[in-house]
């Protein structure tokens, strides 16, 4: 069925996620009114009675500005008054400064790769990066071909997908990949790219930052689901040269081209030495006893992240 979620991201509030079926529309605004159909309100004074509305046609799904006072911002343009945009599945929709986000499909990242010289390889290798690469396991895996898509399935690919887009706004982050079941990001060390003066935590930092919000977010996820029905994710961290080589080498069908894996506990966020050398001061860690590794060779040993040392503080930005 063609379908169009609306994610709102209230400060106060848990994120909603409301769900429009072909045919059906929603009105947004301070005291909205839709006889025939849904309505979002918004009790601020800078949203007009009748803000917004979203609706579809023979051409997919539009949001229409309905007058409003202060105005509608889609994909960062300011719609005149009646004014009507196709919307693309994840446009960020701004009403008086209040965000929607509408997705048309599942959400998902894929970046696009081409093949490297062996010039530009060798380069790569000489980079250093920190990737964090995770296999979603249980009730929140992707949907196989051939089986039916489920509302908590896609309400919480809905949810990870903003979480982990938010991360990286303000990690300084790279989401490279968010399909099927698999997730990978990464950071430059040092200096994170772009961050300039705005951060002072480097990229490997960030990145076990991140694996211990995504561990939390998983369980957080299977806490809300029904209780037969488990989440978990594989995470696992790698820096240096072995990550960066790997990552370099950019064709890959999932992130076992990047990194290792480790016989152990779904629940475990697993490091390679490189990254414990990084930010051994900052997290506690243990030592994984004769590992079974499958992946790339890591050498000098593999640790399990556990948590931030209790003198550090978890790194905030504003960033936008």
């Amino acid at each position: 069925m063609n379908t169009c979620r609306i994610l709102f991201k209230n400060e106060a509030e848990e994120n909603k996620i409301l769900t429009l079926k072909e045919g059906e529309s929603l009105i947004i605004g301070r005291s909205p009114t839709n006889e025939d159909g849904h309505v979002l309100r918004i009790p601020k004074n800078d949203i007009s009675s009748n803000h917004a509305e979203i609706r579809n046609n023979e051409y997919g799904w539009l949001v229409k500005d309905l007058s409003s006072k202060n105005g509608t911002i889609v994909r960062g343009i300011k719609l005149e008054a009646e004014q009507i945009c196709l919307l693309e599945s994840g446009d960020l929709i701004q009403v008086a400064g209040h965000d929607l986000v509408a997705f048309t499909s599942i959400p998902l990242v894929k970046t696009k790769r081409e093949p490297l010289t062996q010039e530009n390889l060798r380069s790569m290798l000489q980079i250093n990066i920190t990737t964090v690469t995770a296999e979603i396991h249980g009730s929140g895996c992707a949907v196989v071909d051939g089986e039916p898509v489920t509302e908590q399935m896609i309400s919480q690919r809905l949810e990870l997908f903003m979480f982990l887009t938010e991360e990286m706004t303000q990690t300084f982050g790279h989401l490279d990949r968010l399909e099927n079941n698999s997730i990978v990001m990464w950071w430059n060390n040092g200096i994170p790219f772009g961050a300039h003066e705005r951060v002072k935590s480097p990229g490997e930092f960030l990145a076990c930052q991140t694996a211990l919000k995504l561990r939390d977010f998983a369980v957080a996820m299977a806490e809300k689901s029904d209780a037969s029905s488990e989440i978990s994710m594989e995470i696992t961290i790698t820096s240096g040269e072995a990550a960066a080589g790997n990552f370099g080498n950019v064709l890959y069908d999932g992130p076992d081209r990047l990194t290792f894996k480790v016989e152990n506990n779904l629940s475990d966020i697993i490091t390679d030495k490189a990254t414990y050398d990084l930010v051994e001061d900052s997290f506690r860690f243990d030592p994984v006893e004769e590992p079974v590794v499958d992946g790339p060779a890591q050498k000098g040993g593999v640790y399990k992240l556990l948590r931030m040392k209790s003198k550090v503080k978890p790194h905030i930005t504003n960033a936008k």
